[in-house]
């Protein structure tokens, strides 16, 4: 539930291409997609984001379609077309997260190792195919989890339903399983008589370990620290025991999630894409950054230019960038999957790189001075700790000499990262972020209303290249998370959706946010920019488990459907405590 509606405008021009401007995540995805409804080349349209009111992964694939619908209208008309949907009508016709059925069985020894695990995941695809086979694809990469077992089968199913389509939304398969497998993580630690830490402390996965998929973990594998750290930080053992002998019409509970994400694109899909990013030399003595990756909310135009000013080493004013827009900036892939910060990082660094080389180049040739000794300090060209000129001063001369100058750099994949697609089996991912979310919740055995008191939050994101927006995005996601765990519930009844609009499609608002102690943990990556690896999504995974393990943990009744209502846990109470 994005705050702002799917909306798209096209413009047709006097050479018969198109100006389209709309809120989207992938300009490069609707410049293809117009492209085919068109019959013409990419060439002949310029697709440029707006200012963005979120996304979530509903503005992936979906704007692709609503520019269609105005660059036909267009086309006849001869005049500019704009559609901006209302909330009703947003709601029901654009893409929802997959619906999933998770079963879940798993052997282990008395002293708690896990020796099997057996998986199933239906997912439901709706009336379309859209995303599905991605979708299912990284939900069956994760469904076992940050955890070490040597004998996994996991099978996986999409159906084609009447229901509305499913698509892309935060965490793309991932938060399904993981409210499926870390409530099973607890069942299967009650069951044994251990704590739900020892036995996630016993079974994580560490370094040298490898996944379901075969894949080594590296150096980068943050499993233990964010473990300790979440359950150190929220007394966690300490405080599950002295509420479990609570008896009274209020009880608490101590609820813990253990996750991680796969950051990137799966397997070859990095290599496929082969993202790409430019610098720019401008007259006026700065540098502009060239992605089509684009803002929704995130910080990617912050986060960007200031790897690019930091792999320069200039300040920040001195560096811009470019609107999205694919007549004015290369493909850099589409701005999903954890990856814009992680690629383009990268990318841009080698473009910087170039860039540097040039201009020093250029001076040491007009000055004499060493190239090798050069470098950019602030806002002045450096030599030897000595100020030579400032950085705009070198620019317009380099400018004024050899005109216009700009590097376009593609990503290159470690060729070690290794992945079968058709059996599924290798390095899935270039790495993984970690997480473990510890909820206090507070329920009312009266009316069964529950409140999340606080919630702790210990994050591996490899690097934070902007601590301050990292922590905004980590908190943003877990929120969201609960919403998905507590509140969010899309209800159809005869075909008809009655859940589209503010008003019965309940998000968690400020007055919902408990308080939250976040805690960056920076293990890092090393084929990362500066060692970071991707956040966005990550988030996503870790809050409904947590809230559901804690409600479980007050109440004794253990939920397994989303979202974990006070209806349900009355319901199930009345029956016994079990759903």
């Amino acid at each position: 539930m994005y705050i702002e509606p799917q909306g798209m405008i096209a413009e047709p021009r006097e050479d018969g291409g198109f100006n389209i401007v709309g809120s989207m995540q992938c300009p490069y995805y609707i410049s293809k997609a117009i492209a085919n409804t068109m019959g013409m080349p990419e060439d002949k349209f310029a697709i440029r984001q707006a200012t963005i009111g979120g996304a979530f992964g509903g503005k992936e694939d979906y704007p692709s379609i609503l520019a269609g619908y105005c660059a036909v209208l267009a086309h006849k008309a001869k005049r500019p077309v704009k559609i901006v949907y209302d909330r009703d009508e947003d709601t029901e016709v654009s893409t929802k997260r997959h619906p999933a059925r998770m079963k879940y069985k798993t052997g282990v020894k008395k002293d708690g190792t896990i020796t099997a695990m057996e998986i199933a995941v239906e997912m439901d695809a709706g009336a379309y195919v859209t995303m599905t086979p991605v979708v299912l694809s990284r939900g069956l990469i994760h469904s076992a989890g940050p955890y070490r077992c040597d004998n996994v089968s996991v099978e996986g199913w999409g159906y084609a339903t009447n229901n509305p389509h499913s698509g892309a939304f935060r965490g793309f398969g991932a938060p399904q399983v993981f409210f499926a497998l870390e409530s099973h993580v607890d069942i299967v630690a009650k069951k044994l008589g251990m704590s739900p830490l020892e036995f996630r402390m016993r079974n994580m996965l560490v370094e040298g370990d490898s996944t379901a998929t075969g894949q080594i973990m590296d150096d980068s594998c943050a499993s233990k620290e964010v473990l300790e750290t979440a359950a150190k930080k929220s007394l966690y053992e300490k405080k599950r025991e002295e509420f479990s002998k609570e008896k009274g019409n209020l009880r608490r509970g101590m609820g813990m999630a253990f996750f991680f994400h796969g950051a990137a694109f799966t397997g070859s899909g990095e290599d496929r894409i082969k993202g790409q990013a430019g610098f720019r030399l401008e007259p006026d003595g700065t540098f502009t950054v060239l992605t089509a990756c684009t803002d929704m909310g995130q910080g990617a135009h912050t986060v960007v230019p200031q790897m690019a000013a930091d792999s320069l080493g200039v300040d920040l004013s001195l560096v811009g960038i470019e609107t999205p827009d694919t007549s004015l900036v290369p493909n850099s892939g589409p701005t999903v999957a954890s990856r814009t910060t992680m690629i383009m990082g990268v990318v841009m660094e080698r473009a910087v790189v170039k860039m540097k080389g040039e201009l020093f180049g250029f001076i040491s040739k007009e000055s004499g001075v060493d190239a090798d000794a050069l470098r950019f300090e602030g806002e002045n060209l450096v030599s030897n700790g000595k100020a030579i000129m400032p950085i705009r001063e070198l620019v317009k001369k380099y400018y004024d000499a050899n005109g216009a100058c700009e590097f376009i750099e593609h990503y290159v994949q470690p060729p070690e990262i290794k992945w079968n697609e058709a059996k599924h089996e290798g390095d899935a991912y270039p790495t993984y972020g970690w997480g473990c979310d510890v909820a206090e919740v507070e329920v009312d055995m009266d009316t069964f209303e529950v409140a999340v008191k606080k919630l702790w939050i210990a994050i591996d994101v490899g690097k934070a290249i902007n601590p301050k927006m990292a922590e905004g995005q980590l908190e943003g996601g877990t929120l969201q998370s609960v919403g998905y765990g507590m509140l969010e519930n899309f209800i159809i009844n005869d075909g008809k959706v009655m859940t589209n609009r503010f008003q019965t499609y309940i998000i968690p608002t400020f007055k919902d946010t408990p308080e939250m102690e976040t805690t960056l943990i920076e293990k890092p990556y090393k084929h990362g920019p500066m060692g970071a690896k991707g956040l966005g999504e990550l988030p996503m995974n870790g809050g409904a488990p947590a809230v559901a393990n804690a409600i479980e943990n007050a109440t004794g009744i253990r939920i397994r459907d989303l979202p974990v209502t006070p209806e349900k846990l009355f319901e199930a109470w009345r029956s016994k405590g079990e759903i």
